[in-house]
Formats: C-alpha cells, sequence, structure tokens
C-alpha cells in the first residue's frame, strides 16, 4: 500500500495519495467498497473492495464484478492522463508506424501533381531569374558609370595645396615686381628646364626677354592660384604642363 494510488467517487476522479491515506479515507467511509481505485502497474481500474486489507475480506469477494463495472464506469473526463503506460506505449507504437505510411502519402502526392502546375512553377522561376539578371545588369551599368567618376577624384598629396600656393604668389609678386624672369615659380614646381629657359633666355638677351617672361610669371601666377588643387594637381604635377 506505500505506491500512489488514484480513487474515483462519484465519478470524480482524485490523487494521488499514499496508501496509508487511501486506507483512512477507506475507514472514514469517504471511500466506499464499489469507489474506483488504480495504481500505476494496474491494467484497469477496479473497485476499492477488491483491494486487499484495505475493506477486509467481505468486499474482496465482489472484487469480480467490481472490476466489470468499474470498466463502464472509468471516469472520461482525464482518461487520458489516467491510461496505463502499457495503452500509452501501444498507441507511441501505432503512431510510429503511421509515420511512414503518411511519408509515402506525401511523396505520392508531390509525385500526382498535376503537369500544369509544375510547369507554372517552373515558368515563375524562370521569370524570376530573368528579374535577377536584369537587376545584375543594372547594378554593373551604375557601376561603370561610377568609374569616371571615382577616377577624376584622384587622391592628391596633401602639400599640394600649399605648393599651388606658393607658386602662384611668387609669380605674382615676381611678375610685378621685375623679377618673374628668374624663373623661381619654375624651379619650385620642378619644372628645371622651363625655370633655365627664362633665366637665360633673359640674360642671353640682355634682358630685352626678361620683359616678356615677366609677363608670363604673372599669368602662370594668376593661372596657378584660379585652379582647384585637384585641377592644378592633373595638369602640372601629373601633366607635367610647362607654360601657362
Amino acid at each position: 500500500m506505500s505506491q500512489e494510488w488514484y480513487y474515483s467517487v462519484d465519478g470524480d476522479r482524485q490523487g494521488p495519495i499514499g496508501g496509508a491515506e487511501l486506507k483512512k479515507l477507506a475507514e472514514a467511509g469517504t471511500l466506499k467498497p464499489n469507489d474506483l481505485v488504480w495504481r500505476d502497474g494496474m491494467a484497469d481500474w477496479v473497485q476499492a473492495k477488491s483491494i486487499k486489507g484495505l475493506f477486509g475480506a467481505a468486499a474482496a469477494s465482489g472484487s469480480k464484478s467490481g472490476e466489470q463495472a468499474a470498466a463502464r464506469a472509468k471516469p472520461g473526463t482525464d482518461e487520458a492522463d489516467a491510461r496505463p503506460a502499457r495503452a500509452r506505449r501501444r498507441d507511441e507504437d501505432d503512431e510510429e508506424d503511421d509515420r511512414p505510411r503518411r511519408r509515402r502519402d506525401e511523396d505520392e502526392e508531390e509525385e500526382d501533381r498535376p503537369v500544369r502546375s509544375r510547369r507554372r512553377d517552373e515558368e515563375d522561376e524562370e521569370d524570376d531569374r530573368a528579374v535577377r539578371r536584369r537587376d545584375e545588369d543594372e547594378d554593373e551599368d551604375e557601376e561603370d558609370d561610377d568609374r569616371p567618376r571615382r577616377r577624376g577624384k584622384r587622391r592628391i598629396p596633401e602639400d599640394v595645396a600649399s605648393k599651388k600656393m606658393t607658386a602662384a604668389i611668387i609669380g605674382i609678386v615676381g611678375g610685378v615686381l621685375g623679377l618673374g624672369w628668374i624663373g623661381i615659380h619654375k624651379f619650385m614646381l620642378g619644372k628645371t628646364k622651363a625655370g633655365l629657359i627664362m633665366l637665360l633666355g633673359s640674360v642671353l638677351t640682355c634682358f630685352i626677354g626678361a620683359i616678356v617672361f615677366n609677363i608670363f610669371a604673372l599669368i602662370e601666377g594668376i593661372i596657378y592660384i584660379t585652379k582647384s588643387d585637384e585641377e592644378f594637381y592633373e595638369t602640372y604635377i601629373i601633366g607635367d604642363k610647362e607654360w601657362f
């Protein structure tokens, strides 16, 4: 009587309780001989009087008829919870056997799909591929359009701005003061050949050419200062333009 018991009084299932508590209920009259009881390991619910030691020998004599009545009076509200373990295992085995059949039925249903439905799915997939290809082509075209702009934004050295401004000021001041013929702004930009032409051309012509080269220096200084850093770098550093 040490196991946990369930009992049913007027169709109301109660438990679990210990064997001692169940015996107390029987002695107190709460549990009657014809009420149903069940514990783990029993095949079905039985009348309480069939349990040895619960009511005594007088109640045990009616156990056979009580088991038949228990089958008819078995509570239905929590029947699934109170089912014996053997019955639950049998249902689980049946469910496991049904799974291969269900998968087989699903496979057969897939094979029986109309040809028109499969063709429609293939056409939809082809349309999706065409849309993806068109989107990819548009992205490539946009990327190609952006390449000239990206190439145009060449990274220039940090000293270009100061070099441009210094060369422009020297050219303008030298042209105004009559010293542009020396070609300092040319030498500063690394244009040694142009600087020597201005310097030697002025000296060899007895400074007659200095007048022209002063004008050159003034014009070049103005051109330098009006150009952006990128234009100046592209034209005079990368392009190595020597005059104007």
